[in-house]
């Protein structure tokens, strides 16, 4: 009995090892294909957020979010490649690409799951 306890643990504490370097993998794969903008958008309407008291609303769909989400870096996945004039690059979601076009002329837009 002792023994068969023994080994549930050990496999236990193999799974919870497994288990940890799983979650810094998905943090690592999640980091490099989130939206680098240094400010949060509506994932659906761009920028369109009013933010008051802490509460972010998009003034499009109304949807809320319980924290300051233009005054926090994007972080949503990347569906966009824009690449402009002078040949920069930068990866962005959805949400940032809005207002990518109407503000940067002459960019090219690439969906990435295309």
């Amino acid at each position: 009995m002792l023994l068969t306890a023994r080994q549930a643990a050990g496999w236990m504490a193999r799974g919870a090892e497994d288990l940890q370097l799983a979650a810094k993998e998905l943090a690592r794969v999640q980091a490099e294909q989130t939206c680098a903008m240094p400010w949060g958008v509506c994932p659906e309407h761009g920028n369109t957020l009013s933010s008051r008291a802490g509460i972010s609303e998009c003034r499009v769909c109304h949807r809320t979010w319980n924290y300051d989400r233009p005054g926090r870096p994007c972080g949503q996945p990347v569906t966009w490649r824009v690449i402009d004039r002078t040949g920069n690059e930068t990866r962005m979601c959805d949400g940032h690409v809005l207002g990518a076009r109407a503000a940067v002329a002459g960019a090219t837009f690439m969906r990435l799951d295309q």
